[in-house]
């Protein structure tokens, strides 16, 4: 062989390949490497066939014969067969077929790879940096068959085969960037993310260990246990104060365990004041009326300035859309009952029959880019004694959607990534609606928000 063993080490560890075609790239790497060492790397990669006329005929079929005879050290019998008759003693020839057969450019072999792209799905058991190698060797492979495959693409398929609930803010934060990210920079970006999520998740286990370190143990009474009954449940072996089926206590004034709503000192004194505590007086009006009944909040319409007609005021703290314009909704929900329906306002006042329906509306509002948009709003609040429409914030993020607020104006953005500007009129801010002038224009559709349901 070209190389001999020169006594002063011992020979570099031979790559073997199990005729795995997934694994071929990787094999082929090392065997390069391998053969540069052994100085014949040269040869297997010629481009021009060995001619009789050359000046270093002889030595290069020297070297190819030795490359053919390191090369079947390396292979499982399966790939050996496929040379050992059509290349013996021929390293560069041999070679070649290894290649077009496990990295062959047929078209069958190309729909393949792409199928493997397109459907990539990150396994549970895996890692991030295992998935987005899988993702790599299939793009390599197509690349190397001739086809054409950029970053974005390759960062595109990674996405959307990864699992949305773990990984949605990363891919909200990829997606509304301006800049498109490199595939290196992408595989940097997903992989600390990773390591963030899992030391998240390693803190969050070491409270959760601790709080299990705490359980509850029973007490050994020197009296020998068995015959201590409790007069809570009526069982022998422990005392009221170790039973684990006596009620637990809950005060609706305070919110704590700390003891019950009637023993409470803080109901007794705004009793004795003339004047109930609001989270007592909301509690007692809970149980009165049962699971029967439904609220909703809102702020106190009185202390609007004026309303604005074309604008819908946005509103934080009501949890559903309200409407005031019976025209503007395409369905009506028919088990909605007025009167087991209560509205609460921020100062604490609450009354039933305010809304007479609830359903689902259609608006038209206007977009960042100015164009109009019909706006589905579901489960929408019909209330014609109200002066102005509201836009409830919490039933908007409740359904996917994002507004931020600024000391000037706020921007409603939808899943889909649509942007409404929210404008800001004195002390308030109003969604842009469309007026009933500019009505006949061509509008898009988009299903915006729901908001609670009963």
């Amino acid at each position: 062989m070209a190389a001999q063993s020169t006594g002063y080490g011992p020979r570099a560890r031979v790559p073997l390949f199990d005729g795995d075609e997934d694994k071929y790239e990787l094999w082929e790497v090392k065997f390069l490497g391998y053969m540069r060492l052994q100085k014949l790397h040269e040869i297997i990669q010629r481009e021009n066939e060995i001619q009789d006329g050359d000046s270093d005929a002889a030595t290069a079929r020297t070297k190819n014969a030795d490359a053919f005879a390191e090369m079947v050290q390396c292979l499982d019998d399966r790939s050996l067969s496929l040379i050992m008759r059509d290349a013996r003693d021929d390293g560069r020839k041999a070679f070649k077929i290894l290649r077009e057969h496990y990295r062959s450019q047929s078209k069958p072999r190309i729909i393949t790879l792409y199928t493997e792209l397109t459907s990539l799905k990150k396994l549970d058991t895996e890692t991030v940096t295992d998935y987005m190698l899988r993702a790599e060797s299939s793009s390599t492979s197509l690349k190397m068959s001739g086809e054409m495959i950029s970053d974005s693409l390759l960062v595109a398929m990674v996405l959307k085969g990864l699992p949305q609930q773990q990984f949605k803010p990363f891919t909200t934060v990829v997606t509304q960037k301006d800049k498109a990210l490199t595939f290196t920079e992408f595989k940097v970006a997903l992989r600390n993310f990773e390591d963030t999520e899992k030391l998240n998740r390693d803190e969050g286990a070491k409270v959760e260990d601790s709080v299990m370190k705490a359980a509850w143990k029973a007490r050994v009474y020197p009296s020998g246990g068995t015959n201590v009954k409790c007069y809570s449940c009526g069982k022998m072996g422990h005392k009221v104060a170790d039973c684990r089926s006596k009620k637990q206590r809950w005060c609706d004034v305070c919110k704590n365990h700390t003891h019950d709503t009637k023993f409470c000192r803080k109901q007794k004194k705004d009793n004795a004041n003339g004047a109930g505590s609001d989270s007592a007086k909301r509690a007692e009006l809970a149980k009165s009326l049962g699971d029967n009944h439904t609220f909703d909040f809102v702020f106190k319409v009185g202390e609007m300035i004026s309303p604005n007609v074309n604008g819908m005021l946005v509103d934080c703290g009501a949890t559903a859309h309200i409407v005031t314009d019976k025209s503007k909704f395409v369905k009506f929900n028919k088990n909605f009952v007025p009167a087991r329906h209560y509205m609460e306002l921020a100062n604490g006042d609450r009354s039933n029959n305010v809304a007479l329906a609830r359903g689902d509306a259609k608006i038209t509002i206007v977009d960042n880019k100015g164009r109009q948009v019909d706006a589905l709003l579901n489960n929408t609040l019909y209330i014609p004694t109200y002066p102005q429409d509201i836009f409830s914030v919490q039933a908007a993020t409740e359904m996917g959607a994002t507004i931020t607020f600024l000391p000037d104006s706020a921007q409603l953005v939808h899943r889909d990534g649509t942007k409404f500007d929210i404008l800001k009129s004195g002390k308030l801010y109003y969604l842009n609606r469309a007026s009933e002038m500019r009505r006949d224009v061509t509008s898009d559709t988009v299903n915006v928000t729901r908001s609670l349901k009963d």
